[in-house]
């Protein structure tokens, strides 16, 4: 088969289309163009799309890492020769299949390929399936190892034998594996399960005959309390019977005091009758009660008010002034007495110049001067007598202003102007506050004087009403007596009545009780001495508990052995595990024998088609590696040991350079490739990458002899393989 053109939305393509020619085709591309998605893109239409995959950690299916990134649905189509017809393949996307839909045609008829269909398109075209194409003929970067599958196996097998592809060590080994799994492995084999239920019958009919012995056990503790709450039965008919003639005896009494009450509550309510309710009589006399207590209050009140006081003693020139006419009076008898105090004693100063005058007239007549001597005489006599007048007048004014003072002051009974001010102040304060106490008091005698009359208001209004509801014209004083005689009358009248009908009730309780006790046989009845009716309940009830839990254990007993089932079932059961324990392990002994005969098989038939495959890909590996390694084996899963020229012994592929790796990968790969399906082309993604120059060479030209019977496409993203390919 050769691929002639591609186009696909897969992706990060979207639409794009690549062209191949035949042979070796080296598509140099850079990172991030594609390379990986086009070789995806051509096992997708080949193969189709895997929805059944699932993100896990290790695995991101196709179906998510290369849904189209433009959000288009996934698509394609390539067209390809096979067997000298030109074929195109197409693929479409439904909701829940990518590239579900599919049709092949012949591209220059458009006639539909009956025989290529979604789900054999990549078996048919290339002959392989896809695990031993994605293992031989499909190399991806950095995964170029190869591992063994079923299918890569049996097509393997089918190269030395008559052709069936379905024969593979690997699934009979796994089945005849399986099997033995099936019959001894761990708890879920055939032998461990039968083991375990061969216990599980066993273990049931144990418990059986357990369950057996202990339901007759229960059966006989049934009978024997059966017995015993019969008997008990009786001795509680015959002690009621006792107990009924008793209260036969006892219901006479109770009704003859019934009867006794009931006469005694209708003589009440005739006495009753007519008589306001208890709750206006007991509202009545409360409001009375009340009234009384407020009048007494109100008595104490009035008792208890202090008598008026007298108006406070004032000096005699203020009595009967108010405060202000206080104030008004002392200002101006203190401005009087200021007058007073002002005025000073007169002083004789008359004295001096008459003295003076006498002396000059003295002078004089010492002199023999007479006239002025007799002039200053009469001068000095002169001023003597005015002066002397004048001192006298000044004199008896003084004091008389100073007898109006001391009267003044003696009238108030003070010494000073300063202590009249003091006087004015005391007297005006005592006044207001004597005035004020007395408002006081006349207001609360007021107020209690109203209250006084409003309350004897009330209790008239009240006496008169009660007087009207009582039809009778009681005295004040007797009033709160006898509401309190109607009111106990009337209590004792309820009283009465519900003692009554009480009494009424326990009659017919009694009465009742007494006829549903029917007086059994039984009253021959032996009872034990000192058996009470309280006693004989408990024991029965006791009993009867006794019997629930034996008859609770009978019937758990008897589910537990149902559930078990029949005896001989089981027995039957417990032969047939038997038998059947015996045959697995007669089969696991054949299965043991037939996967070691069918090892020593398999290592037959690989020793006859492994040197075939191992001498192939030793050559491409000498070629691949220029000589240095021209000898490897392959073991039975495809892993490589090679020889070395320098050391005799093997060596596991890890042991070399990655670059060794991948050389020693690709020459197994072409070997597989070549032996199962020479005619497939062969696709290598990025797989020359870690390879040095020379064996980049000697790799290339491998290809190249390759490309000359199969269609090779190698992708990569670096110019050094072109640059190797223009060289050779």
């Amino acid at each position: 088969m050769r691929i002639e053109s591609m186009t696909a939305t897969f992706g990060k393509l979207r639409t794009e289309t690549l062209t191949l020619e035949p042979g070796l085709n080296l598509l140099q591309m850079p990172n991030e163009t594609g390379k990986s998605t086009w070789c995806a893109f051509i096992l997708a239409m080949l193969y189709g799309v895997d929805t059944s995959e699932r993100i896990s950690k290790d695995n991101f299916p196709a179906k998510k890492h290369y849904a189209p990134w433009s959000g288009s649905a996934m698509e394609g189509r390539i067209e390809l020769l096979h067997e000298g017809r030109r074929i195109t393949i197409e693929r479409s996307s439904t909701s829940r299949a990518p590239l579900g839909v599919f049709r092949a045609f012949d591209t220059e008829s458009g006639q539909p390929i009956e025989e290529l269909t979604a789900r054999n398109c990549g078996q048919v075209l290339l002959g392989v399936p896809r695990q031993v194409f994605e293992r031989s003929a499909f190399l991806r970067q950095d995964a170029a190892a190869i591992s063994m599958d079923e299918t890569l196996e049996q097509r393997l097998n089918a190269l030395v034998t008559t052709g069936d592809e379905t024969v593979s060590y690997q699934q009979a080994e796994r089945q005849l594996r399986e099997r033995l799994n099936r019959c001894r492995h761990n708890r879920t084999g055939l032998i461990p399960q039968t083991q375990t239920q061969l216990d599980s019958v066993n273990d049931r009919l144990a418990r059986l005959d357990h369950l057996h012995e202990a339901l007759a056990e229960a059966r006989r503790d049934e009978q024997r309390i059966r017995a015993s709450l019969s008997t008990r039965r009786m001795q509680l008919s015959a002690l009621q019977a006792r107990q009924i003639e008793a209260r036969k005896a006892e219901l006479r009494e109770v009704g003859a005091d019934a009867q006794q009450r009931m006469d005694r509550a209708k003589a009440l309510e005739a006495e009753c009758a007519g008589l306001p309710p208890v709750e206006a009589m007991e509202r009545w006399e409360q409001a009375l009660h009340n009234l009384e207590a407020e009048q007494n209050t109100l008595a104490l009140d009035l008792a208890s008010l202090p008598p008026a006081e007298a108006q406070p003693a004032v000096p005699a020139p203020l009595l009967g002034m108010d405060d202000a006419e206080i104030l008004r009076q002392t200002k101006v008898d203190g401005a009087r007495m200021r007058l007073l105090q002002a005025q000073k004693k007169p002083l004789p100063l008359w004295l001096i110049p008459a003295l003076l005058l006498a002396g000059l007239a003295v002078f004089f007549f010492i002199r023999k001067s007479s006239v002025p001597g007799i002039l200053s005489g009469i001068l000095a006599a002169l001023t003597a007598v005015v002066g002397a007048a004048a001192w006298l007048h000044g004199r008896r004014a003084w004091n008389v202003a100073q007898l109006e003072l001391r009267q003044l002051c003696g009238s108030y009974g003070v010494d000073s102007i300063d202590e009249l001010e003091a006087l004015s102040d005391r007297c005006r304060e005592r006044y207001v506050r004597w005035r004020t106490q007395d408002a006081e008091r006349n207001d609360d005698l007021n107020a209690m004087r109203a209250k006084k009359a409003r309350l004897d208001a009330d209790s008239l209004k009240l006496v008169t009403a009660i007087r009207s509801a009582l039809d009778e014209d009681l005295p004040r004083a007797d009033i709160p007596a006898q509401l309190r005689s109607r009111i106990e009358k009337q209590l004792e009248y309820e009283r009465m009545r519900r003692s009554a009908e009480q009494a009424v009730r326990h009659f017919q309780s009694l009465k009742n009780s007494v006829g549903e006790m029917p007086i059994p046989g039984a009253q021959a009845v032996v009872v034990p001495e000192g058996k009470t009716i309280p006693a004989l309940r408990a024991e029965i009830q006791a009993d009867e508990h006794a019997l629930a839990e034996t008859r609770s254990v009978i019937d758990r007993c008897e589910g537990q052995c149902s559930t078990l089932g029949d005896r001989l079932e089981l027995q039957a059961k417990q032969q047939e595990l038997i038998q059947r324990l015996e045959a697995l392990e007669e089969e696991y002994k054949a299965l043991s024998m037939a996967l070691t005969a069918i090892g020593k098989a398999n290592e037959q038939l690989q020793n006859r088609f492994s040197p075939q495959l191992t001498a192939l890909a030793g050559d491409y590996l000498s070629r691949l590696t220029d000589g240095a390694y021209d000898t490897l084996v392959l073991e039975r899963d495809l892993g490589a040991r090679v020889y070395t020229a320098d050391n005799p012994a093997s060596r596991e592929a890890a042991y070399f350079s990655s670059g060794t790796r991948d050389q020693l990968y690709l020459a197994v790969r072409l070997a597989v490739s070549k032996m199962l399906s020479p005619g497939t082309p062969l696709i290598l993604d990025d797989a020359l990458v870690r390879f040095d120059d020379s064996r980049l060479r000697s790799a290339l030209r491998v290809l190249q002899e390759e490309a000359k019977s199969r269609q090779v496409l190698l992708f990569t993203c670096q110019g050094r393989e072109n640059d190797a390919l223009e060289q050779l």
